[in-house]
């Protein structure tokens, strides 16, 4: 029993060794940057014809990858940049509230009197909103190495 049980986690062992994640390396070119995209993960890629795609990719081989059934050679990506569905549903709600509260600031500063300088403090909180959710980190051709892991 006790020969059978080594085994068996020999066996456990050796198949978690090799069961490695296949995704999209990225290597800084200037620096020592890299981030790694496991496969299925939600992404967004910019190709050489301005067309945009995002979703979760797959892997076919180690030049091509497919999102939402268009295949893609690692090649004709402009820029890669992770996606999740939290801030694509954030994103709106956070800019449509800094446009909100911009407004109401930019409202308050040109109404006058002794509080018109409390304008000030929707402004800056509104375009902090606005900035945010459209500076996100875009992986350009260009700064970037992109290599497919198998």
């Amino acid at each position: 029993m006790k020969r059978f049980t080594t085994v068996l986690f020999l066996f456990f062992f050796i198949s978690f060794c090799y069961a490695q994640q296949r995704g999209i390396y990225l290597t800084s070119k200037k620096g020592s940057g890299h981030t790694y995209l496991v496969e299925n993960r939600r992404i967004k890629v910019k190709m050489h014809n301005n067309q945009k795609i995002a979703g979760n990719f797959k892997i076919i081989d180690t030049a091509t990858i497919v999102i939402k059934g268009t295949e893609i050679k690692i090649d004709s990506i402009l820029k890669i940049r992770k996606a999740s569905t939290f801030s694509t549903v954030l994103s709106p709600i956070s800019i449509g509230s800094g446009g909100l509260l911009t407004m109401a600031g930019v409202g308050i500063l040109t109404s006058g009197g002794y509080l018109a300088s409390i304008g000030i403090i929707p402004i800056v909180y509104g375009s902090v909103f606005i900035i945010v959710p459209l500076v996100g980190k875009k992986h350009k051709r260009d700064k970037w190495n992109y290599k497919i892991e198998n």
